[in-house]
């Protein structure tokens, strides 16, 4: 495999644009039949493997792959090598159907597993099939066995790649026999600065559901905070198109001065299901199942003195702490330029046993369905619509005027939404996308709490081999047509607008390790100031990538 050390000194000089990397690809191609030659010279008939190289030598590529064909047909034994050499004439001649099959048998063989890994990343970008692509220069780029200069040229690959229409998709093999692999391991920490820790109003205010108190001034605290994020997976590859994860992330935030640890957050979750990405010839599925278990640890808080809280003389501190279960499903099939899909999910979330009144325990069962169209090669149009229905298990509803009546109907909110999305892919690397969606919820019982909501998102993003930058600005403006502000039927209607935005830029340092900033802000503005505050957190963390 001496040559083959050259070979990866070649791939090494390609560069991320798509027409300079389309060039290397064929000279991949070529250094490739010369290592396999060396290979596999020995050990087929003579007249079919000479003529072949022959023939690729001459750039008569459909009598090559005719050849070489034959030579695999006569030494199955020696496929690896042999069906390397099929793949790269046919990719050669243009018959990228027959390229991915020879590459396919190929990867097979120890020696040509990570190179034909890579071209059949070539002949599905060539194809058009960016998804699928990326999906094969992903595995070269985290396969054990590639070396350094071809995971380098692999990642250049990736980045040279539009984004993906269809929604995330994770890594499949061409291996057909069950494994077990580790597919991720990421683990963030770094530094971080909170300007607002208790979500406090930013002024004085009269809490008019309790007239009888005085003016409630709020106390902001800033402070500073340790984030750690942290995900290892799994993944049992069933079929070449198929495999089964299972996933544990942990997310934390720790405040460093001591008087701010009631302010600390953490959640753990464990998901564990099927996936399957398919191409057949009327276009792509997609389809994946998974179950979710999630525990959330949160003190709550009196948002204007950041003490712990209590209804009463009862401590109810831990109510904001909560499990969480249940199942979702996505499915999705592509036809050309048009795609549509559904998606549904349930869970039950328990909160800590404490007051009725305060009990934030729920069930939530939802469906939606998605239509999708590209017009222009770069350009995504996305309409959805759904519901979902959320029962309170112990929390009563309030009454037209605001009031928890004991006797009152159990809380019970059902939701409609419809939305459309624009995405554009401004350059390979650059692309920009917006959406609008409406949402109207309404309130079983009396319809206290019915509102209608619409919200706006513009994001930006932006991927080179060294960094990548990801922007987006959210917008909800809900309109209450029941509500009162402060619950006091005396006041005017419930106004609430809310405003996030989100800018995270990540410098890869190498392979492993990466600088990430994140800046995030978060504004809600209503006549009810209970609600308002002004809240903004900048962190930098180290992550380390396996």
């Amino acid at each position: 495999m001496k040559k083959a050390t050259t070979w990866m000194a070649t791939m090494s000089r390609s560069t991320t644009n798509l027409q300079t990397l389309a060039i290397r690809a064929r000279r991949l191609c070529a250094a490739g039949l010369f290592v396999s030659a060396l290979l596999g010279a020995g050990a087929v008939r003579a007249d079919s493997f000479s003529d072949g190289r022959a023939a690729f030598a001459n750039g008569e590529y459909i009598a090559a792959v005719e050849h070489f064909a034959t030579a695999l047909a006569a030494e199955p034994d020696n496929k690896g090598p042999l069906a390397y050499n099929l793949g790269v004439a046919a990719y050669r001649a243009g018959d990228y159907e027959r390229a991915e099959e020879a590459f396919l048998i190929a990867s097979t063989d120890p020696d040509f597993v990570v190179t034909s890994l890579y071209n059949l990343g070539l002949v599905d970008r060539k194809r058009g099939r960016f998804s699928d692509a990326r999906i094969w220069f992903k595995q070269v780029a985290r396969h054990p066995n590639a070396e350094r200069k071809l995971r380098r040229l692999a990642d250049k690959a990736i980045d040279s790649l539009p984004q993906a229409a269809a929604p995330p998709r994770q890594l499949m093999q061409p291996r057909r026999e069950a494994r077990a692999d580790i597919l991720r391991f990421d683990l963030y920490t770094g530094y971080g600065t909170d300007s607002n820790v208790y979500r406090s109003p930013s002024s004085s205010y009269v809490d008019r559901s309790d007239p009888a108190q005085p003016t409630i001034d709020p106390v902001q605290m800033s402070g500073s905070y340790v984030p750690v994020d942290a995900i290892v997976a799994a993944r049992w590859d069933t079929v070449h198109d198929g495999f089964f994860k299972a996933q544990y992330a942990f997310a934390g935030r720790f405040y460093t001065d001591e008087e701010l640890s009631n302010a600390d957050e953490e959640r753990h979750k464990f998901s564990f299901g099927g996936t399957v990405d398919r191409k057949t010839r009327r276009g792509s599925l997609y389809w994946s199942g998974r179950f979710d278990v999630e525990r959330h640890n949160q003190t709550a808080y009196d948002r204007d003195t950041g003490e712990d809280q209590v209804a009463g003389l009862e401590d109810v501190s831990e109510r904001f702490n909560y499990t969480k279960a249940g199942p979702r499903v996505f499915y999705e099939r592509e036809f050309g330029r048009f795609a549509w899909g559904f998606k549904g999910s349930g869970y039950i979330r328990n909160y800590e046993e404490t007051l009725d009144y305060l009990n934030l325990s729920h069930e939530q069962y939802s469906a939606g369905l998605h239509f999708a169209y590209r017009p222009l090669e770069r350009t995504q149009i996305r309409l959805s619509a759904g519901g979902y229905q959320r029962l309170y298990l112990s929390r009563v509803a309030k009454d037209i005027n605001g009031i928890r009546f004991i006797g009152n109907d159990d809380l019970e909110y059902e939701y409609l939404y419809g939305g459309l999305m624009l995405k554009q892919y401004l350059t390979d690397r650059f692309v920009i996308s917006a959406d609008a969606r409406y949402t109207e919820r309404t309130d079983v019982f009396e319809g206290y709490d019915d509102y209608e909501r619409t919200s706006a998102r513009v994001a930006l993003r932006y991927r080179h081999p060294r960094f990548k930058v990801t922007a987006s600005v959210t917008r909800h403006s809900y309109d209450y047509p029941n509500a009162f502000a402060f619950d006091d039927p005396t006041f005017e209607l419930l106004t609430l607008d809310t405003t996030y935005a989100t800018l995270e830029a990540e410098y890869r340092i190498t392979r492993h390790f990466a600088l990430d900033l994140k800046y995030d802000t978060d504004v809600v503005e209503s006549n009810d100031s209970r609600s308002e505050f002004d809240r903004s957190l900048t962190s930098l963390s180290l992550r380390y990538r396996f």
